[in-house]
């Protein structure tokens, strides 16, 4: 379980709970309500979310998705029958402006869990996807990797061994660990660890990376995973296939 010196400790010991939204065309609307209602601050939540846009490549990774539509578009339906098809084990949620009960009857029985209007309730929204994805695919257990964290010094302890980092790679450490499990595209990671100071294809991001794995030396270097055409996430787990395949990870040997 990660801890540190107070200075907004990520959730370690909780992993987060990646929500996809797919956007059909003309449903601004709709997804607004759906990302202001994903990311309420003021709703406390058993697990942290991070809400992405929806990719098939990414499917294979999500917890949750949620299609949000105006009612009037039937291709919703075609939507979550094409990614239930797909074998996506978690809840299928549709969000729409209004109650169509044709439509939402239809969507039931091609693959949605719950059929959802406008306005959304946070609390309520919140509680339904996590009681459906606790139910659906159940929760993740406790990080196997003990790490804490000394923000004063940049300084983290990951399985007993002490890692001192500079501040950046102390920053983009920090905030893969808060979304321990969850891949991260590179662009996303400088813009929201760097903001307006590097371009989204910027070598900063690979520089840190090589640092960090480097510092973590060749028995902790799995924990930092990077996967092409997904990005980097850290993982804990001793049964992931970056802690399995073995280390030093393939790019920290370079």
């Amino acid at each position: 379980m990660a801890s540190g010196n107070g200075q907004g400790r990520p959730w370690v010991d909780r992993t987060c709970r990646l929500v996809l939204v797919e956007c059909e065309p003309d449903s601004e609307g709709v997804e607004q309500a759906v990302l202001s209602a994903l990311g309420d601050p003021s709703v406390t939540r058993a697990f942290p979310v991070v809400v992405r846009p929806y990719t098939d490549g990414m499917l294979e990774d999500a917890h949750v998705v949620v299609v949000a539509q105006r009612e009037e578009g039937v291709s919703l339906c075609g939507r979550g029958e094409r990614i239930a098809a797909a074998g996506f084990p978690g809840p299928l949620v549709a969000v729409c402006d209004r109650m169509d009960e044709d439509l939402a009857v239809r969507g039931y029985s091609v693959g949605f869990h719950a059929w959802l209007t406008l306005p959304l309730r946070a609390r309520v929204f919140a509680a339904q996807i996590e009681a459906l994805a606790a139910r659906m695919i159940g929760n993740v257990g406790p990080p196997q990797v003990d790490v804490s964290l000394r923000r004063d010094r940049r300084q983290l302890t990951i399985d007993g061994t002490s890692v001192r980092l500079t501040g950046r790679e102390f920053d983009v450490f920090c905030y893969l660990l808060a979304r321990r499990e969850i891949w991260t595209d590179s662009a996303r990671i400088i813009a929201e660890v760097f903001p307006g100071k590097h371009a989204p294809s910027s070598a900063v991001l690979r520089v840190q990376i090589h640092a960090i794995r480097h510092a973590l030396g060749p028995a902790l270097a799995w924990v930092l995973e990077g996967a092409e055409g997904k990005g980097y996430r850290v993982t804990l787990r001793r049964d992931s296939t970056a802690a399995l395949r073995g280390s030093p990870h393939p790019r920290y040997r370079r």
